[in-house]
């Protein structure tokens, strides 16, 4: 039998067989989550001198001492009788030392599937491999780009050119809360988030390992729905990118000499502005600056931003009074630095330098009798020492708070830079004499006057720009590298999409390095081959029932994470935000097999009363704000545009625009774990949540069972956990075409049954001995039908098993998050109130909130607030607030416990008096301000209880409790000198009604 051995594509004559004992499979029945691959236990290769070669080479083998690197791989080709029997990869065990003078090398064989897996190694998806074959959808970050992908075209890179639309193809952005929208209706675009289609990480994945796959599924438009969102932190500026945005020069030059040192001065006035070049790049990766001009240019759009434009100048001066002057006082210099954009002063500093009678200069200080010109009308400025004044003035002579004294700081900050603006530093000053004659401008002792000159010099500068902006600018690109989840590794990727779906993973026969994907129930088919004459029938067949070592319950669930919404969702319900747990009937079951992909789940809110449910991962501050937060990597359905009531504005908060551009839509590109928030047909949660965080006030929410489980696992495991279903081994006579040949999609004839390939092991195609199979008898159950039915809150049952195996997979449909039913008036309630009571329209309480009272409208009481009274409209309590009582107030926003608010003002609960006397009356008088409550007996007849302002002091914030106790006659409060809730008078008719009344402190009472 003739064997071909190929090592890194180099041939290695074998002097003996190498014998291997080979073995494939699909899964392992304990494991399903598992993905097997061939592989030889340790077989041996004789030596020659191309073993050592190659072995020497990859290995880093040294003979001398037998060591090698046992980590390191090496492709592998494997061929008997010109059938390909394995083309993977193998990795170095062993040396074995036969005698002194021959050796063996003792290697490990791997097959294709592995290979890809060793090809992706412990590289992480944004590889610069996978970035390079991806980076063909960078694209024009712009609102209208933006839009765009939501069902109209996306920008290709490569072409240079907008291709159209289609799920699968480049990138959408979608409507998400990462935490940086307060309203949930204005949405800044620099912070939409930009999520690229699973299809094109799959396929960047396999191109960029050398492999490619054939799947119906992965070109199927579910498979192409999936995105991976990114937060819009992602799109922040990286190190690299604002090194390149930035520039520093020095060694400063005046324009106007072609030196550090200006021409004589004039007097009295200021000079023209003149540009400082600094003449020496420090550095300048984007060539922004000139250093034969001085000027700092927008060069492209890539450099729009926001920026600090920073100058740090040391400025001194000499003064040059005619020969034989005595001077006593002096000359000042008075002058500006400026910041120009576009030839338009933005920033003046002002400096000045005096002259005294040793011939000493002091940078920055004031002389006492000079008036210096008015400062021009300046932005930003900063004055250092004394300040200005257009009136002579004593003022002591003082330095600058600066060392050196002589050094000026320029900084102008947040300037709004678009491509073609030009920066510039400039200078102007002006020097005064005593006399501030037209000649001279020192004066000595006795008063004369002398001319003279001065002049400044710039010897010591620097200009210099910071980048200050967190996000690119409109119209520059966004590269897709920045989307790309960092820190996952590309093999767990595809081992997560494996276990979501439950793709079964076959090599092509006709080419390994193509891999044949789809999910288990349409992988396989019902394709025979016949193997009767194949089986060993003087073996015996070894017949288990599958249940005996497949006795498990199943969970099926996403990572947890710690944002707010999976952590809330995890304290209520004690498990993960869409896990699906699987229980077996069986007694004897002892373990639990975990599915979990490397994915969290997203939750998908809505406020109350709106119909626009979008992804939330977010964290919230003290005050219940919405904050971003760091999270796991998110896998999502993209479901087009959806419908919406009140419209939403896509907008240019840019810092290169003075006004906000909105766009509005009445339609929204929606994303979530379901494919349409209130007619689901798919949901990519393994099972049903409990509960769902947006309500059905406007539009009704219909849900399906078509989730991960039922659609992709439910079949297998009610087949493994029927008991009738099977385990069978026997031993057969497989020769290279049949190992080569025998996949795992077909059906497998023998005894009168059909069976299911499962594994092949200990194969040695160099040999005649039988090699042990084994197969899967599988009981024929239903395929699963999913159901859509409309969500009531009522927590029934949907979706019973549909027959077979061994297992408890019903399930129960969600509550809704914001209310359990429609109430009436517009008010939304939940499920888990309680002790709430309403009385108004279109009131909100959360879900875990309790001791709640309203009598208003439009109030929002938040999650986890407690013992709260409202007497008014449109309040809002923030989450975890407690204790708090509103009386005849509106429109507040309670963020703390413990408070009263009467008429909107916040009142000292301890100064309220508290009587606890009741009293049985049945004639009329007046209210007291010891009594806590009054039984009324009015069967004898009308009884009128006054609050009498005139004669009693009744304390602010106290409450007085009513009760009419006969059904006869009236029961009537009355206020002497004032209204209550309007009125001088509230009769009370009906037996038993009961009133609380409070005092505001004035002439006022209101029903509480």
């Amino acid at each position: 039998m003739s064997e071909q051995l190929y090592i890194d594509g180099i041939y290695l004559p074998l002097s003996k067989s190498i014998n291997p004992s080979l073995t494939k499979s699909i899964t392992d029945v304990a494991e399903p989550d598992k993905r097997k691959a061939t592989f030889s236990k340790t077989t041996n290769v004789p030596n020659s001198k191309e073993a050592q070669e190659v072995f020497g080479k990859i290995f880093e083998l040294n003979l001398v001492n037998s060591t090698f690197d046992p980590t390191k791989k090496a492709d592998l080709l494997y061929l008997v009788n010109g059938e390909t029997i394995l083309d993977g990869y193998c990795q170095l065990k062993n040396i074995i030392q036969l005698n002194d003078k021959d050796i063996e090398y003792q290697i490990v064989m791997f097959g294709s599937i592995a290979n890809i897996f060793r090809e992706m190694g412990e590289k992480y998806l944004d590889h610069a491999d996978m970035v390079a074959e991806l980076d063909q959808w960078n694209h024009p970050f712009t609102k209208e780009v933006q839009a765009f992908s939501w069902d109209n075209q996306v920008w290709d890179n490569d072409l240079g050119a907008f291709v159209p639309f289609a799920v699968g193809t480049g990138y959408v952005y979608i409507l998400a809360d990462y935490g940086f929208t307060t309203d949930l209706d204005n949405f800044d675009f620099l912070k939409l988030p930009c999520s690229l289609y699973v299809r094109e990480y799959i396929d960047a994945l396999f191109d960029s390992n050398g492999f490619t796959y054939t799947s119906t599924f992965f070109d199927s438009t579910y498979f192409k729905s999936l995105i991976i969102p990114s937060s819009p932190k992602s799109y922040q500026l990286d190190n690299s990118e604002i090194t390149a945005l930035q520039f520093a020069a020095n060694t400063p030059q005046l324009t106007s000499t072609g030196t550090t040192t200006s021409n004589n001065l004039p007097l009295s006035t200021l000079s023209a502005p003149d540009t400082i070049i600094f003449t020496n790049e420090v550095s300048d990766p984007s060539g922004v600056y000139d250093i034969t001009n001085g000027e700092y240019e927008i060069m492209s759009v890539t450099q729009n931003g926001v920026y600090d434009i920073n100058a740090l100048i040391d400025i001194n001066a000499t003064f040059t009074p005619s020969t034989g002057a005595a001077v006593v006082t002096t000359s000042e210099i008075v002058g500006y630095l400026m910041v120009f954009v576009n030839g338009v002063q933005q920033m003046a500093k002002p400096f000045w330098i005096t002259y005294d009678d040793g011939g000493v200069y002091t940078t920055g200080a004031r002389s006492t009798n000079v008036t210096p010109p008015s400062p021009p009308t300046v932005q930003n400025e900063y004055l250092e020492g004394p300040a200005y004044s257009t009136v002579p003035v004593t003022l002591p002579v003082v330095g600058r708070n600066v060392n050196p004294p002589d050094r000026y700081l320029m900084v102008l900050n947040n300037l709004d830079l678009v491509i073609g603006d030009i920066v510039e530093i400039k200078w102007k000053a002006g020097y005064y004499g005593a006399a501030q004659s037209t000649t001279n401008h020192f004066q000595d002792i006795g008063g004369t006057n002398y001319a003279g000159n001065a002049v400044i010099d710039i010897s010591v500068g620097s200009f210099y720009n910071k980048v200050i902006n967190q996000y690119p600018a409109e119209g520059t690109t966004l590269k897709i590298e920045k989307i790309i989840p960092k820190e996952v590794k590309q093999k767990d990727f595809f081992m997560s999409l494996v276990k979501m779906f439950n793709l079964w993973i076959d090599v092509d026969p006709n080419n390994e390095k193509n891999l044949l994907i789809e999910p288990r129930d349409e992988f396989i088919t019902t394709d025979v081959v016949d193997i009767q004459e194949k089986l060993a029938h003087d073996k015996p067949l070894n017949i288990i029932p599958m249940g005996k070592i497949d006795a498990s319950d199943y969970l099926l669930t996403y990572k947890e994470d710690k944002d707010y919404y999976n952590e809330k969702y995890t304290a209520q319900w004690k498990e993960i935000y869409g896990q699906r747990k699987i229980e077996s009937n069986n007694d004897f079951v002892q373990k639990l097999k975990k599915i979990e992909p490397t994915f969290s789940p997203t939750p998908i809110v809505a406020p109350p009363n709106s119909n626009r449910p979008i992804p939330t991962i977010i964290a919230l501050d003290d005050q219940g704000q919405p904050l971003e937060t760091d999270h796991n990597i998110r896998i999502l359905y993209y479901g087009g545009l959806v419908d919406t009531l009140n419209v939403w504005n896509h907008i240019n908060f840019n810092y290169l625009f003075t006004i906000p551009l909105p766009t509005p839509y009445s339609t929204y590109p929606f994303a979530g774990m379901v494919d349409e928030p209130y007619d689901w047909t798919e949901d990519i949660s393994f099972g049903l949540v409990k509960e769902v965080y947006y309500d059905d006030n406007i539009d009704p929410i219909n849900i399906t069972n078509n989730n991960l489980y039922n659609k992709y696992y439910s079949k297998q495991i009610r087949q493994y956990t029927d008991p009738e279903s099977k385990i069978v081994t026997g031993f057969f006579n497989v020769r290279p075409s049949d190992f080569k040949n025998w996949t795992f999609d077909k059906l497998y004839f023998f005894e009168n049954a059909y069976f299911r390939l499962q594994k092949i092991e200990g194969y040695n195609p160099t040999g005649n001995e039988l090699t042990k199979c084994t197969f899967l008898y599988l009981t024929d159950v239903p395929d699963f039908e999913p159901i859509i039915v409309g969500l009531e809150g009522d927590d029934e049952g949907i979706g019973l098993p549909p027959g077979g195996g061994d297992v408890d997979d019903g399930e129960v449909a969600p509550v809704k998050g914001t209310k359990s039913k429609q109430n009436a008036n517009g008010n939304n309630t939940t499920g888990g109130n309680k002790s709430v009571d309403i009385q108004g329209n279109y009131n909100y309480v959360a879900y875990d909130s309790y001791n709640i009272n309203i009598n208003g409208d439009g109030n929002k009481v938040w999650s986890e607030a407690e013992n709260i009274e409202i007497h008014g409209d449109d309040n809002i309590i923030d989450g975890g607030v407690k204790n708090v009582t509103l009386i005849n107030t509106n429109g507040l926003t309670i963020s703390e416990s413990n408070v009263t608010y009467i008429n909107g003002v916040k009142v000292d609960a301890g100064t309220i008096s508290s009587p606890s006397e009741v009293e049985e009356i049945s004639a009329s008088q007046d209210v007291e301000t010891d009594v806590k409550a009054y039984i009324v007996d009015t069967s004898g007849g009308d009884v009128f209880l006054d609050f009498n302002l005139a004669t009693i002091t009744y304390t602010e914030g106290q409450i007085w409790y009513f009760k009419k106790d006969a059904q006869q006659n009236d029961m009537n409060i009355r206020v002497v000198g004032g209204t209550i809730d309007g009125n001088t008078s509230l009769n009370v008719k009906k037996l038993n009604s009961g009133i609380a009344v409070i005092y505001d402190g004035g002439t006022e009472f209101y029903i509480v």
